[in-house]
């Protein structure tokens, strides 16, 4: 294990301290802000005096440019310039607003060419320098950049941003012996410090000057006597460079200042550990965790180490449960431990019943962490615990009221516990949070199943408004698509459509049996008997259920029926009975041996019914009156007969 925290050992040997870490922002923040140090006058060549009228033109272009770059004309204000560095090539300003310009468009080259010139006509202004640095620097010319720096340095020796600056370029160079120049020089304006001690001891280290590094470490200490971890911080790097026997001298002189100093176990702990004394370790750890006022963060690392230990060792998992529970004990036990020790229950594949525990436990003091709730929705959403899912979700949408999932996840419980209002509620509040931003398959399954309660609730119109919603999310949603073709085809209604979308849920999953099952009804309605039962057939060969639905065995007598197969249709329908789930008139068919239907479809046959009774009327009439006329011939030869035989 390494060691750790603000006074560990690699944490000090990081060169970006302060110092470094602030150059970068300060290097980007000066190409814009002109400098707020002292200037000092600096006499330059006098340039050719221009003519009282062209200077009061040059001052007016100049003018003129400023106005016209405010109002966002570029071009113009560009155009203005190039007349004032016409009318006056030794004035620098027109030559540094252009190079703004020219940086604006990615012109490297000419910008830095027109610094320098700007530079070279006022070498005294530190703005037109510190752009000019800035532009060497973007430009990787450090150098260059470096030699700016450096003579502004020299005429600003209070400004210690110039010097920070210097230490990020040194960095980048891995010139060690300028960062230590530059470490000096910040050392003589601001006094000696942490922050400065430290980040010389990290560059000695990487110069491999071990004994100036320890030095810069014993004056530290020496400087704050009473600073624990100062000495803390020379142990560690004692540690590391050969010195374990005297950093275990000056950590037991630290703890008998101290007792119970977590920094000062911690580093002990390190020391154990790394010499194989594992129950001294131990007793560091514990001490470490049995104290209140143990600091989360250390609490946290200990556990972790801890637990690495264990599974080193190839320990079972009692000791690592025990001390979680400790902790809850003390009274220290917070999230960051919680989400510890449900990590710790997966990785080790714990019951479920103990994982759940430990998420519940996590969610109670952190509860606006959705993913631990989606967790634990899941686990009761397996056992098909509505309520506990209904809690969860509800809980979900108070603590995370943009997460469209709980509302998903509560719409579809109240749903599945027949709390159809509740269910259409949530769907709703979900679905008025959608944006164009929101994750299209969820939204699309919103309305889809917001259709699906509406047409439970007889309410069709609006549901198969939902059900369009859905396709407009998402046109391949094939459930959508599935159960809006069924419920037109049950209507009799919009079947070309419901065809349609039902050939496209197929084509998704050509062994579906509930969408062949769906298409084999439509044509079916649509009076493509034959069609229907090659469906039919393939809806009930691909059924790999033990019990068939009920509804489309039923549908299989009807489709059978309607292809002239009287005693195949009525089997199905027998099996449909025994398979429950089918229409009430089933019994009527199997008794009549034909279909009864019920509602429109029922009016339509008997529609039919009445014009075959018509036409069959009419028949009747056609065929009495082609008896009446063969009796008409008939009394016409008879007579005839008579006349012959009575002439």
């Amino acid at each position: 294990m390494g060691i750790r925290g603000g006074n560990n050992l690699p944490a000090m040997m990081k060169i970006n301290y302060r110092y470094i870490l602030i150059a970068a922002v300060l290097l980007v923040a000066l190409l814009s802000l002109p400098s707020q140090a002292k200037r000092k006058k600096v006499v330059v060549a006098a340039a050719p005096i221009l003519s009282a009228q062209d200077q009061r033109r040059m001052d007016s272009l100049f003018l003129e440019s400023v106005c016209e770059r405010l109002k966002g004309n570029d071009s113009i204000a560009r155009c203005l310039l190039e007349e004032c560095r016409d009318l006056n090539p030794y004035a620098a300003e027109p030559y540094f607003f252009l190079a703004k310009y020219y940086a604006d468009d990615g012109n490297d080259s000419l910008v830095q060419a027109y610094l320098e010139k700007t530079v070279s006509l006022r070498p005294d202004n530190q703005t037109y320098l510190e752009t000019l640095a800035l532009s060497y620097y973007r430009n990787n010319e450090l150098d260059k950049a470096a030699a700016v720096y450096e003579s502004l340095a020299r005429k600003n020796r209070g400004r210690t941003d110039l010097l920070q600056i210097l230490l990020g370029i040194y960095d980048k160079q891995k010139a060690y012996d300028r960062m230590i120049d530059c470490l000096n020089r910040l050392e003589q304006i601001e006094g000696s410090g942490e922050d400065i001690t430290l980040s010389k001891v990290s560059i000695y280290g990487l110069k491999g000057e071990r004994k100036k590094a320890l030095a810069s470490l014993k004056q530290l200490v020496a400087e704050h006597p009473y600073d624990i971890n100062y000495q803390v911080m020379m142990g560690n790097w004692l540690m590391q460079n050969g010195g374990e026997s005297e950093a275990l001298k000056i950590f037991t002189e630290a703890l008998a200042k101290e007792p119970g100093n977590a920094n000062v176990l911690s580093s002990m702990y390190d020391y154990y550990k790394s010499v194989g004394q594992n129950d001294l370790a131990d007793n560091c750890l514990k001490s470490i965790l049995d104290n209140p006022k143990t600091e989360d963060k250390t609490r946290l690392t200990m556990m972790k180490a801890f637990i690495q230990d264990n599974e080193a060792r190839g320990d079972d998992s009692t000791r690592v449960i025990a001390l979680f529970d400790q902790q809850e004990k003390l009274g220290v036990y917070d999230a960051t431990l919680a989400e510890l020790r449900l990590a710790y229950l997966n990785l080790k594949k714990f019951p479920e019943a103990e994982v759940r525990k430990a998420r519940t436990r996590l969610l109670s003091l952190e509860p606006d962490n959705g993913s631990v709730r989606f967790e634990l929705i899941q686990s009761y959403w397996k056992e098909q615990n509505w309520e506990q899912v209904i809690k969860l979700s509800k809980e979900g949408t108070e603590y995370n009221p943009d997460e469209l999932a709980f509302y998903y996840f509560l719409g579809l419980s109240c749903y599945q516990n027949e709390r159809n209002d509740d269910a259409l509620s949530a769907l709703r509040r979900g679905v008025a949070l959608a944006d164009d931003k929101s994750n299209k398959d969820i939204v699309s399954d919103f309305y889809s199943m917001m259709g699906n309660i509406l047409h439970d609730q007889n309410k069709e119109q609006e549901a198969f408004e939902a059900f369009d919603n859905c396709l407009k999310w998402k046109d391949d949603n094939i459930e959508c698509l599935n159960n809006y073709a069924y419920y037109l085809s049950e209507k009799d209604t919009a079947l070309n459509k419901a065809a349609q979308m039902s050939q496209k849920t197929i084509k998704a999953e050509p062994k579906n049996p509930t969408f062949l099952d769906t298409y084999a009804w439509i044509l079916y309605r649509q009076d493509r008997y034959a069609e229907a039962r090659i469906y039919i057939d393939q809806a009930l060969a691909n059924d790999s259920d033990s019990v068939q639905s009920g509804v489309v065995l039923e549908h299989a007598g009807d489709i059978y029926f309607r292809n002239g197969l009287t005693d195949e249709a009525v089997g199905y329908w027998q099996r449909a009975v025994k398979a429950g789930g089918g229409s009430e008139l089933l019994p009527k068919k199997i008794k009549y041996r034909k279909i009864i239907e019920d509602g429109d479809r029922k009016k339509q046959d008997g529609v039919k019914q009445k014009q075959d009774g018509i036409k069959q009327k009419q028949d009747g009439v056609k065929q009495k009156q082609n008896g009446d006329r063969k009796n008409q011939d008939n009394d016409k030869k008879k007579q005839d007969g008579n006349k012959k035989n009575n002439p």
